[in-house]
């Protein structure tokens, strides 16, 4: 299969698929035209489509140019999945989905709602993971969320809305995972729209300030300046008049200071120390949503290890090489290999990923093969074929009751129509092309899921 070849201004994007709708080609050559993509080596995934200021399934090189909004609202999003260690046979199995389903709806707040009560402290140290110890995590997350704002704290271990989900898979032999597909919730978004605000179409230089600051100072004419720079700008005019012994003029300075208001758009990206700053709050993001996976599996853990042992369930030896949890981010920068991936995850030798299909179809299982080309990377999922909107008017209620047979869900209303599995493509398709970046290990079927709506 080949794929198809973008050429812009300044960058070559090469996507990994035979069909690409007009507006996220659009969207692709919009940015390879731009200067920001120059040496980026732009690679699109197979389940690629338009997305906000991005299309989803893009991979690149990090360069000195940053769009926040590349990255999107939903910083470190990704999918976890544990395996359990036992069957359910069929007799006992719509018991098992009565019971798990009402386990999810009392301990597992989704939607827009947050925790009632507190999260354990030292049950979050246990389960935390990332490149800090836990104490200094929560200090930093403290911070961040004093700066741009919410509730972090009280929404971890919070499903959310959209297409985050909780399901249930299984392979043909009875092998059951348990699946938690969710982000960094309110925070990712109030992080990414904090760094977009400061974003611009033009690199503030010491040379530009200088140029400003004399038509200001020496010439006394009205300056216009980005709001994003004015603070910097600013405090830079004040220092100069004092060095100067004009501190007495600030203020009639200040007022032919022009502050242009930011608007966020598409292309605009920060630079410099702004980089330095987002990577930093995006790490916190990214980790954050790690741990929010980990406590939304532990809500259900103890139903889980309860109904073994009440029925007695043997313990199920895989014979898979797959590990017991597996876990893959679709949001994010990695800071390990400098690729920027929007709705795409790593893909390297030995390392497991998973790629959910849809409400219906469950999800690969399987290792990474480390293709550079690919920027190491694979596509996260099936990658819609309509929009909410359109998804919305294309089906309705019965269509998607008749396609979900066969799995147990509570949430099959018209609410969830947008998440209906002919919102999303052909899975065939897709896995025709994994195989250049994903050794397909098992594909998991979907007999569980739990999607919020609007109830």
């Amino acid at each position: 299969m080949q794929p198809k070849i973008l050429k812009g201004k300044y960058e070559t994007a090469v996507v990994y698929t035979s069909e690409l709708e007009a507006q996220a080609e659009s969207q692709i050559q919009h940015y390879i035209d731009s200067e920001i993509a120059k040496n980026s080596n732009v690679r699109i995934m197979p389940d690629v489509h338009a997305g906000a200021g991005c299309v989803v399934g893009f991979t690149s090189k990090v360069t000195p140019f940053v769009i926040p909004q590349m990255i999107g609202v939903d910083i470190g999003c990704g999918v976890l999945a544990q395996r359990l260690n036992y069957k359910v046979p069929a007799e006992l199995k719509q018991k098992f989905f009565e019971k798990l389903d009402k386990t999810i709806r009392q301990f597992v707040p989704s939607g827009f709602e947050s925790q009632k009560v507190a999260i354990d402290m030292d049950l979050m140290k246990s389960l935390f993971k990332g490149n800090m110890d836990f104490d200094e995590f929560i200090k930093e997350l403290k911070a961040l969320t004093k700066k741009v704002g919410g509730n972090s704290i009280q929404q971890l271990g919070t499903l959310g809305g959209g297409n985050h989900f909780i399901e249930v898979d299984e392979s043909e032999d009875g092998e059951l995972w348990l699946v938690v597909h969710t982000g960094s919730r309110n925070l990712g978004k109030r992080v990414a729209e904090f760094h977009q605000r400061l974003a611009s179409s033009t690199i503030f230089t010491d040379e530009k300030r200088d140029q400003l600051c004399e038509t200001l100072l020496k010439m006394g004419d009205t300056v216009e300046i980005n709001e994003q720079f004015s603070k910097e700008f600013i405090k830079h005019v004040d220092d100069q008049l004092r060095k100067s012994d004009r501190q007495r003029e600030i203020n009639k300075i200040h007022k032919l200071i022009q502050v242009v208001k930011n608007e966020s758009k598409e292309q605009w990206f920060i630079h410099g120390n702004r980089v330095v700053d987002y990577c930093k709050d995006m790490n916190i993001a990214q980790m954050y949503a790690q741990l929010n996976r980990k406590l939304i599996i532990n809500s259900i853990q103890d139903f889980i290890n309860d109904f073994q042992e009440r029925n007695e369930l043997p313990e199920f030896q895989t014979s898979t090489k797959l590990p017991k949890d597996i876990e893959s981010v679709h949001n994010y920068i990695d800071f390990e290999d400098n690729i920027i991936r929007k709705g795409s995850i790593a893909s390297y030798v030995d390392r497991p990923l998973i790629i959910p299909l849809n409400m219906k179809d469950g999800a690969i299982l399987g290792f990474g093969k480390s293709n550079a080309e690919w920027n190491n990377s694979a596509p996260h999922g099936a990658g819609r074929q309509f929009s909410r909107t359109q998804a919305k008017l294309n089906s309705n209620l019965e269509e998607f009751q008749k396609s979900m047979e066969g799995v147990y869900s509570t949430c099959v209303r018209q609410d969830t129509l947008d998440e209906a599995p002919s919102a999303y493509k052909n899975s065939e398709q897709l896995i025709n092309w994994l195989e250049q970046t994903v050794s397909i290990e098992v594909i998991v079927k979907s007999v569980y899921n739990f999607k919020a709506g609007e109830e």
